[in-house]
């Protein structure tokens, strides 16, 4: 009986741990501001006045653009690649991604020496 308290507690201190670091790491994470749920890569810069939203009967149409220099494309597809999954996205191919009715394309463009990262989601065709 003891032995199952003590598994018990121990258990749940556990859990407990998880959730805190959980809340900690997304209280220190930056998110976009129409895609609220897609995390900003710490070596990307959020363009706001290039940023888009039209909420339509069909669904969501949002692009997000951000830039990024001395980041390779690679650790970029890389970061959502790993990061997307967590919250929901499969990945369809390297920079596209579904989630429900919504799928989300991440497109890459250099610019000399500085990378532009669109995001743009629209609802899946049927």
């Amino acid at each position: 009986m003891r032995i199952r308290m003590i598994r018990l507690i121990i258990g749940g201190l556990a859990v407990f741990g998880v959730l805190c670091v959980s809340a900690y790491v997304r209280a220190e994470t930056q998110y976009f501001h129409h895609l609220s749920d897609v995390p900003v890569m710490p070596a990307l810069t959020i363009s706001p006045e290039e940023s888009y939203l039209f909420d339509k009967a069909q669904g969501r149409i949002i692009s997000e653009v951000a830039y990024a220099d001395n980041v390779s494309i690679k650790s970029i597809e890389n970061y959502y690649i790993q990061s997307l999954p967590a919250l929901g996205w499969s990945q369809e191919a390297t920079r596209f991604f579904k989630r429900g009715r919504e799928k989300l394309e991440i497109m890459i463009e250099t610019q000399g020496s500085v990378h532009r990262v669109q995001f743009f989601l629209s609802p899946v065709s049927k």
